[in-house]
């Protein structure tokens, strides 16, 4: 990096994991802050579980259009899923007990049943 007023290499080695961590949460704030995440927010239907399911289908696909996913970024989704589902549940069931656990598991099992769809290999029709 040059300094501005002598032209000189000022010497600083940027830290390569922190500007790559920095990246990864730039990405995820484009899934989470996206219109159709706030439409589904917008259009929940007291009692209705459908944006539940619909929030992990639209995450995964944003995640997989737009970054390479392995371990540490699929978890980090996830995570943002259920503060999602937080939220979600909070509109969707106002005044009710939130059951972290139970809501936990049920969202990691539709989270991890959609991905694996998503991600399955792809078995191409053979036209005779």
């Amino acid at each position: 990096m040059e300094m501005p007023e002598t032209g000189e290499l000022c010497g600083y080695v940027f830290d390569r994991k922190k500007h790559e961590e920095q990246q990864m949460y730039l990405e995820f704030i484009t899934i989470t802050e996206d219109p159709e995440m706030e439409k589904l927010l917008r259009n929940i239907k007291q009692g209705s579980y459908a944006a539940f399911f619909e929030a992990a289908i639209k995450m995964i696909d944003k995640a997989e259009e737009s970054m390479k996913m392995d371990g540490t970024k699929r978890q980090q989704l996830f995570e943002l899923y259920f503060q999602f589902i937080e939220k979600w549940y909070k509109q969707a069931f106002p005044g009710r007990y939130f059951n972290e656990r139970w809501h936990r598991e049920l969202a990691k099992y539709n989270f991890d049943k959609y991905y694996e769809f998503r991600t399955r290999p792809k078995i191409e029709a053979v036209v005779a």
